[in-house]
């Protein structure tokens, strides 16, 4: 019969025409999901087993449908079963539960779960609809990370991860021992409030590095908590992130070796102040003598060797009435 505008074919079926459509549209739905879709009886007898329930554990629906869902129990995670199975039996529901399962092979399956009673006409749960998704590969990544966070966690530098709004993603042990604050009172706030930094270049050419070349290395100092000032030589690198582009920053505490080296500068300079110093007094035209408050010599320049005719080494350590008169030795120790 051919269709009339406006009007839907479907409503000329008759019901059990309807009905059937209505299944091969489910069941095809079922088969075409990337989930493994699993029913079971209320004792955990598998009663079906889509294609993606094939993929992801390795057995075919005539090894699956007819076994006990426990053959899937990975070692020592019966009990979690069970449980699942007893909490669909009061009427719960389960959703995104996390655990592994094991594979055809042997090996682990990583799946997030979601279970529903399946009903009767009159509302009492008969068997069991679970959705199983494989998450192996998110775990993986997921463990990496945290080896590799572990791995961070022993390096003795402060290592962060900010995003782009400069709030901290990630902070390490380093962190921790130099700034003062742990990871959890760290993560979220904003990098540069909170360790109230100063840089020594402007800002405008730190960002253009970072947009030029993706890294940026110079001196910045930092605030830790208890209210010292260290001076970081940091290392900012863009790089690709869960959330987008992230920069991640190390950093050497070089506040010693800016003192060590702010002290050697500051002795090199009274050194040189006391050699222009000497060399102005040895070269002066006058005699110039230094005394203790004992009155021996401990300066006597070139001219005062010229001078008194002695010789400088005999004239230090000398009392320097050594050199004036007896007639006026009285009045000169009264000076």
């Amino acid at each position: 019969m051919p269709s009339v505008p406006g009007t839907d074919p479907q409503k000329f079926q008759s019901k059990p025409d309807r009905m059937l459509n209505a299944q091969q549209w489910l069941a095809s739905i079922v088969e075409s999901s990337e989930d493994a879709i699993i029913s079971e009886t209320l004792d955990g007898t598998v009663t079906s087993w889509n294609k993606s329930a094939e993929r992801i554990f390795g057995y075919s629906a005539s090894e699956a449908i007819g076994r006990s869902i426990s053959f899937l129990a990975w070692p020592g995670n019966e009990e979690d079963m069970t449980r699942l199975v007893e909490q669909i039996r009061r009427g719960e529901r389960v959703d995104h539960y996390e655990t592994v399962r094991r594979h055809k092979d042997g090996g682990p399956v990583f799946v997030s779960l979601t279970l529903s009673g399946i009903l009767d006409a009159d509302g009492s749960t008969v068997g069991i609809s679970k959705i199983s998704r494989d998450i192996s590969s998110r775990k993986e990544v997921d463990e990496t990370v945290a080896l590799q966070a572990r791995l961070l966690d022993q390096v003795y530098e402060p290592i962060l991860v900010r995003n782009m709004d400069d709030r901290i993603l990630y902070w390490n042990k380093g962190a921790e021992r130099v700034y003062g604050w742990t990871a959890e009172e760290a993560i979220g706030k904003v990098s540069r409030e909170l360790l109230k930094a100063e840089f020594q270049e402007p800002e405008l050419s730190i960002r253009e590095a970072l947009e030029a070349d993706k890294i940026w290395e110079g001196e910045v100092s930092h605030l830790t908590r208890d209210g010292n000032c260290r001076m970081m030589l940091s290392r900012w690198k863009m790089q690709e992130g869960r959330s987008g582009w992230e920069i991640l920053e190390t950093s050497f505490d070089i506040t010693e070796r800016k003192r060590a080296l702010e002290q050697e500068e500051q002795a090199r300079a009274v050194v040189l102040a006391e050699t222009r110093f000497r060399e102005l007094i040895e070269n002066a035209p006058d005699a110039i003598l230094q005394v203790d408050p004992t009155g021996k010599i401990v300066v006597a320049n070139r001219t005062a060797e010229r001078m008194f005719g002695y010789a400088r080494e005999e004239l230090l350590g000398e009392n320097v009435d050594k050199l004036v008169p007896m007639k006026a030795r009285a009045d000169h120790m009264k000076h």
